[in-house]
């Protein structure tokens, strides 16, 4: 637990902060980065705002030690993989630490891992102490999936797949309330086992060409997908209704004209995602094996949601807010129709002996989270190189030569 230099660290003051470091980070995991402030963690402990200005005068401080404090607790898990010999054994280890920290959350009412997929965003205007802790999270992953015996894991290709695994388990929340807690190690086994041995039985090629193109929607659809990209950037609190018109250059007027709410606006993104899906697979059903289906599907996707910097797909991981349970009711059954229609063909490979036998629910999560995290892949590498650098590991395993 980081705390500023320069004060009286009694037992009593250590208690005190770790509370609130407690406290905010339940707070900034539910609200986000917008409506964080002093008096809602006071609110939290049901604690006066000015008692915790003797600890941190405004709120800047408070959710810059937040972030640093969420990274710490990431480097700890990283440690405990540090030991095992080979890069495939370390990220199993970190994977599996992963969830038993996620077990003791859940068990113990612990503060959350904080998301880190967006950290760099959310943490824009913060100290540059707390960006730069982020990255040397992700560079300490990044070095942990090398060794001089796997030369073709390359730099480049190893912080590619350090940032796609963070995504991964920053949206287990998307599928893993379908499990108890004590249940969670089978979780992880089997998040691992995609993630190290992908889903082919034998290499395949994947379809050359890219599949972004897809007809310009009307008025409706663009909002919808300014909607999409704005809440994969920063949460649903973050997308406010005078921001989604004006990345598509309308106005707030025009946006009511077509949808009532912001709960009405998740909705729909949520649907127009599932449809994305569905075309997807439509497009690759005239292929023969199932694996070929997955991987065209999957072309298309990643490529759709790389080009338009995340328009395309809801992340899985945004369907949770602090609206409560039938405010996400609508949003979880598409999200679920979604992974549906991608363990169908899944189920269909493994019926050709083209996918091999994994567990066609988790494994429908884990592509859509792969396809939705593609806009960070982009970031690094072009669209036309997704098919054999991003999504041929996370197809046929991360340390596939």
């Amino acid at each position: 637990m980081r705390q500023p230099s320069g004060i009286d660290r009694t037992a009593r003051y250590q208690m005190r902060y770790g509370s609130i470091l407690a406290a905010a980070s339940k707070v900034f995991a539910r609200k986000g980065q917008d409506d964080f402030s002093l008096a809602a963690v006071a609110r939290e402990m049901k604690l006066h705002p000015v008692s915790l200005t003797y600890y941190f005068n405004k709120k800047e401080d408070l959710l810059t030690a937040v972030l640093l404090d969420a990274v710490e607790r990431y480097e700890e898990l990283l440690s405990i993989a540090q030991g095992a010999p080979t890069p495939p054994e370390r990220l199993r280890k970190f994977i599996e630490a992963f969830f038993i920290a996620r077990r003791r959350i859940a068990e113990r009412g612990l503060p959350p891992l904080l998301d880190l997929t967006e950290f760099p965003e959310r943490a824009e205007g913060q100290a540059d102490v707390a960006q730069s802790s982020r990255q040397r999270a992700a560079d300490h992953l990044a070095a942990l999936l090398g060794d001089a015996e796997w030369p073709w894991m390359s730099a480049p290709r190893r912080a590619l797949l350090s940032e796609l695994t963070i995504g991964l388990l920053a949206w287990s929340d998307a599928w893993l309330w379908q499990y108890d807690p004590e249940d969670y190690p089978r979780a992880a086994a089997g998040l691992a086992d995609l993630m190290l041995n992908g889903l082919s039985t034998e290499p395949f090629s994947f379809p050359e060409g890219q599949f972004a193109d897809h007809p310009p929607g009307d008025t409706r659809d663009q909002l919808l997908a300014a909607a999409t990209g704005l809440i994969n950037q920063v949460g649903l609190r973050g997308a406010s209704v005078d921001k989604i018109p004006a990345r598509v250059g309308l106005t707030k007027g025009s946006l009511y004209h077509h949808l009532d709410s912001k709960d009405e606006i998740m909705a729909a993104c949520a649907e127009r995602t599932l449809d994305q899906v569905k075309d997807a697979n439509l497009k690759a059903s005239n292929l023969i094996d199932g694996i070929e289906r997955v991987a065209m599907a999957m072309t298309t996707l990643a490529s759709r949601q790389a080009k338009t910097g995340g328009e395309a797909l809801l992340a899985p991981g945004t369907i949770w807010g602090e609206e409560g349970a039938s405010a996400h009711r609508s949003r979880r059954v598409h999200l679920l129709r979604a992974v549906r229609s991608m363990s169908d063909v899944l189920l269909e490979g493994m019926r050709d002996g083209s996918i091999r036998q994994v567990d066609p629910n988790l494994a429908g999560h884990y592509l859509l989270s792969v396809a939705a995290l593609a806009r960070h892949a982009s970031r690094s590498i072009k669209t036309s190189e997704l098919g054999d650098d991003y999504l041929r590991p996370a197809l046929q395993g991360f340390f596939i030569d």
